[in-house]
C-alpha cells in the first residue's frame, strides 16, 4: 500500500502507512526476492495465494478434487469432521480425495436416503486421510470422519489385476484417446440416425434415445477435447462427440435392435468401433479431438444393465467374456447395477457390493 485507505488524520495517515509498508517489504522487491521474514511471520510480493500457501507448507482442506466439477464445504463438530461434496457436472467423477483430517474413520452418508456406511478403503497420509470416491452425475454425499479405527484399512482393490479402488495413488487418471465400455441395452424407442461426421453440429436438436449424453469436453478438459456419448434405438446405434460449438456423430450403425442386446464401444486413438453381441459390426471415423468417456446419464427409453468402463482398448475376447458373465435375466429392472462398494460391517467384517463378476 502506498497510502491510507481513509482520509482520517490526512495527510499524516498516508505517511504513516508508507512508513509501515517500507518496513514490511524491505528487501522484498517482488522480482528478485519475492518473500522475506518479518518478525514471526513472512511477507510475500508478486506471488499468488496458492504459491504462498505452498511455501508455508499449508495443507489444503481438501485436495485431489477437480473444483470445476465438485464443490465442497467442511464443518467440524465436537466429535466429527463433516465434508459435503457435490458433483456439479453431467458426468461421473472418480477421484482420490485427500482430507485435512488427522483422526477418525471415514463414513459416507447419503443425503437422499439417509444411509450411512463405514468406508473400508482409505489411507492415512501424514496429517491427512486419502479416500477413493466416485460420484455419479449431479450426485452429492457427506463424508464424515469420527470414531477410532477398529481394523486396518483396505489400501487397494483390484479386479482381474486392474485397480478398482487405490487409496495409495495421489490421483485417478482420467481415460482419454483410448478406452472402452460395455453394457446391456433393451431399447423401447427409435433414435434418429445420421451420417458420420467430424465437423459442425449434427444431431444436437433432433430426437435421440441417449444412453449417454456426451458432456461438453472443452468445459471439462480444455480446447481440443470432446466428450463421447451413445444413443441406442430399436433401429440402430450412434456414437457422438461434443465440444465447444461442436456436436457430431462419429459412428453410425443401422440395424434392428430388439430384446436384451450387448453393446461394446472401443475407442483406440480417438477412433470408435462398435461390437454388438460380441461381434465387431462397424468402425467409425477417427476424431480430430481428444475424446473422453462418460457414463449413462440420460433418460433412456428402455432398460440398461451392467455398464462397465475400461481404460484400455479391450479385445473382442474380453467383450465376449463380459457378455457371458453379465447377461441380465428376464426380470432385470431398469437399473445400471449397484456401484462397487467396500464397506465395514457391524462386526468389523469387510463387505463388498460388486455389480460386475470377476476375481477381486
Amino acid at each position: 500500500p502506498s497510502k491510507s485507505p481513509s482520509l482520517q488524520n490526512f495527510p499524516a495517515g498516508d505517511a504513516q502507512v508508507k512508513k509501515l509498508a517500507d518496513a514490511l517489504w524491505a528487501g522484498c522487491d517482488g522480482t528478485v526476492t519475492k518473500s522475506v521474514t518479518f518478525g514471526k511471520g513472512r511477507v510475500f510480493r508478486n506471488i499468488g495465494l496458492d504459491e504462498a500457501l505452498k511455501q508455508l507448507n499449508a495443507v489444503p482442506e481438501l485436495s485431489g478434487v477437480d473444483v470445476s466439477k465438485v464443490n465442497f464445504i467442511h464443518r467440524r463438530t465436537g466429535d466429527a469432521d463433516i465434508y459435503f461434496l457435490a458433483n456439479q457436472s453431467v458426468e461421473e467423477v472418480q477421484f482420490n480425495a485427500t482430507f485435512r483430517v488427522e483422526n477418525g474413520v471415514p463414513e459416507m452418508w447419503n443425503p437422499d436416503s439417509g444411509e450411512r456406511r463405514a468406508i473400508a478403503v482409505y489411507q492415512k497420509v501424514g496429517n491427512t486421510i486419502r479416500v477413493p470416491l466416485r460420484l455419479m452425475p449431479r450426485e452429492s454425499t457427506f463424508v464424515v470422519f469420527r470414531g477410532k479405527a477398529t481394523a486396518a484399512p483396505v489400501l487397494k482393490v483390484t479386479r482381474a489385476g486392474s485397480p478398482v479402488w487405490d487409496a495409495t495413488a495421489d490421483k485417478v487418471e482420467t481415460p482419454a484417446h483410448t478406452f472402452s465400455y460395455t453394457l446391456w441395452v433393451k431399447p423401447k424407442a427409435e433414435t434418429t440416425l445420421f451420417g458420420e461426421s467430424t465437423s459442425g453440429i449434427t444431431g444436437m436438436d433432433e430426437a435421440r434415445n441417449d444412453v449417454i449424453f456426451p458432456p461438453q469436453g472443452q468445459n471439462s478438459f480444455g480446447p481440443g477435447h470432446a466428450g463421447s456419448g451413445l444413443a441406442v434405438g430399436t433401429n440402430g446405434v450412434m456414437v457422438f462427440q461434443h465440444s465447444a460449438s461442436h456436436f457430431a456423430p462419429i459412428l453410425a450403425y443401422k440395424a434392428p435392435i430388439s430384446g436384451w442386446t450387448h453393446i461394446g464401444v472401443v475407442f483406440k486413438d480417438d477412433q470408435p468401433s462398435l461390437y454388438v453381441n460380441g461381434v465387431l459390426v462397424h468402425t467409425g471415423i477417427k476424431s480430430t479431438y481428444t475424446v473422453h468417456p462418460a457414463v449413462p446419464n440420460a433418460p433412456f427409453q428402455g432398460v440398461i444393465s451392467s455398464y462397465e468402463r475400461f481404460s484400455t482398448a479391450i479385445s473382442a475376447a474380453d467383450i465376449g467374456k463380459h457378455m457371458q458373465v453379465t447377461k441380465p435375466s428376464a426380470s432385470s429392472g431398469d437399473a445400471i447395477g449397484a456401484p462397487f462398494e467396500v464397506n465395514v460391517g457391524a462386526k468389523n467384517e469387510i463387505r463388498v457390493i460388486a455389480s460386475q463378476a470377476g476375481d477381486y
